[in-house]
């Protein structure tokens, strides 16, 4: 462990600070994804989710065919798979039943703690409500579980 000694507080709280504000910078100001200038037509969903104190670095994108890609930018993590068959059932009935979605957050708000999240959903229902885009989150957040839970077990 290391154990550092300053003289002021207000020292180390100034280079916590630029220390934050320097990481926050390098999710903000990197070029954007190279998904964005490659739309597909075959894409279902893409989502991105980049920032905050943590550091979230999430990018999926998910095809017709029920494969996908995962990366987490900030350590270079990559995983392709493929949905199972419940996930697929689940995804065909957001798909069916939800209307287009594009959502982002504003990427100019640089603040310390900012997070930044998009989602590109191309269904093809008409549901635009609240509970729609809760329910896209939801199957998100289950495969992001699913993949993560792949990463950590590598």
């Amino acid at each position: 462990m290391i154990n550092l000694k300053f003289k002021s507080k207000s020292l180390l709280t100034l280079l916590l600070v630029i220390f934050v504000i320097s990481v926050s910078l390098t999710f903000f100001l990197k070029k954007e994804s190279s998904s964005a200038t490659k739309k597909s037509t075959d894409t279902i969903l893409e989502y991105e989710l980049v920032g905050g104190f943590s550091g979230f670095c999430d990018y999926l994108e998910i095809k017709n065919s029920g494969k996908y890609f995962y990366q987490q930018e900030c350590n270079a993590k990559k995983i392709e798979g493929e949905l199972n068959d419940e996930e697929r059932k689940k995804l065909d009935n957001l798909q069916k039943n939800v209307g287009q979605i594009k959502f982002a957050t504003d990427k100019k708000k640089i603040v310390i703690d900012a997070v930044y999240k998009r989602l590109d959903f191309y269904g093809h229902g008409s549901e635009k409500s609240a509970g729609a885009l809760e329910a896209v989150d939801v199957f998100i957040n289950e495969i992001l579980t699913k993949i993560k839970t792949q990463i950590s077990t590598q």
